[in-house]
């Protein structure tokens, strides 16, 4: 029969925790009690999974620091940004050297002197109406 404190023994069994005696008749005890033996398998069975699943999640992160701290790694990303910077730079020195900002201005003043001559050519045309009538 599982006594109150047989999980908290059993535990420490599996540390490896007990003194020689103590281990002894703990594992007559296993023998000789079913339940004990079963809720010892439970218990060496989680404790297996805890620490698959603490290794790897401790190789993970040992990944993550290897792979993210890389000299290399540091060396590529300055890289890669300094590339961007100077397409940036001389796509907009090739746009000002080719006179993209002077044909943009030309055709922002054009269609304004088209819209004032169109303007002044109507009122032209209603003052002359205006007379006529």
């Amino acid at each position: 029969m599982i006594q109150s404190d047989d999980r908290d023994l059993l535990e420490t069994y599996l540390a490896s925790d007990l003194e020689v005696d103590e281990v002894k008749a703990l594992e007559y005890r296993i023998c000789t009690e079913e339940d004990l033996a079963r809720l010892l398998i439970e218990i060496s069975c989680e404790e297996k999974v805890i620490r698959e699943w603490v290794e790897v999640q401790k190789s993970r992160v040992w990944i993550h620091k290897l792979v993210g701290e890389t000299p290399d790694r540091k060396k590529s990303l300055l890289r890669r940004y300094f590339s961007i910077a100077l397409m940036l730079v001389v796509a907009v020195t090739l746009g000002y050297v080719l006179g993209l900002p002077h044909s943009i201005s030309e055709r922002v003043t054009s269609s304004r002197s088209e819209n004032e001559t169109s303007l002044i050519y109507n009122a032209a045309t209603l003052k002359r109406s205006r007379e006529e009538s």
